[in-house]
């Protein structure tokens, strides 16, 4: 697991209701995308809004999405079998629901029933919130390809929430695997 905890236990049970801050988390949100000064707003406010405030905008793991396409690779030979493009999201939200942020791998794979005649993977970071932070792949592994019967791709990201003085990492991983018969599997993890 890559949060670490930013909070201690007796802590959390002082929490206020999320919806109670939530119009404070509103217009928090709405200071940071205006632009405007969020953190001198949110230094303002009573010591238990800032504490629930602070846990609630924590980076929360979500359920990885994994997707697949029958989308055609540009350039492949009408001989092939057939083409597929599969991804996986291994995405982060707050809890009030917002998305934060999010990594995710793709592998565009044509194959023949056997081997695989095209193999093209990308992986990147999104980050939809200020004060998060993809900071790049720090794993990566491959094995297989072209003109073989499988292909597996690993990679790890890290991101990390930098909100005053609190700070949190997280390392989301991914694992693909494809073959040269159409079949493909795949997983994230947080």
């Amino acid at each position: 697991m890559s949060i670490a905890v930013g909070l201690a236990q007796e802590s959390v049970n002082d929490l206020l209701p999320i919806e109670t801050v939530r119009p404070y988390y509103e217009q928090v949100i709405a200071l940071q995308d205006a632009k405007a000064d969020a953190e001198a707003y949110f230094l303002s406010l009573p010591d238990d809004v800032r504490l629930s405030l602070e846990h609630y905008m924590m980076p929360i793991p979500a359920e990885p999405i994994i997707t697949t396409s029958h989308e055609s690779s540009e350039g492949v030979s009408l001989f092939s079998s057939g083409c597929l493009i599969t991804e996986v999201h291994v995405p982060y939200n707050d809890a009030f629901g917002l998305g934060l942020f999010a990594y995710k791998q793709k592998i565009d794979w044509c194959y023949d029933g056997t081997n695989l005649i095209q193999v093209i993977r990308s992986r990147w970071g999104e980050v939809y919130r200020s004060h998060y932070y993809f900071d790049g792949h720090v794993g990566d592994s491959e094995s297989g390809g072209l003109g073989q019967s499988s292909y597996f791709a690993m990679t790890q990201g890290k991101f990390h929430f930098q909100w005053l003085s609190f700070y949190e990492e997280a390392y989301p991983r991914i694992e693909q695997w494809v073959y040269g018969n159409g079949n493909h599997s795949g997983n994230g993890w947080h």
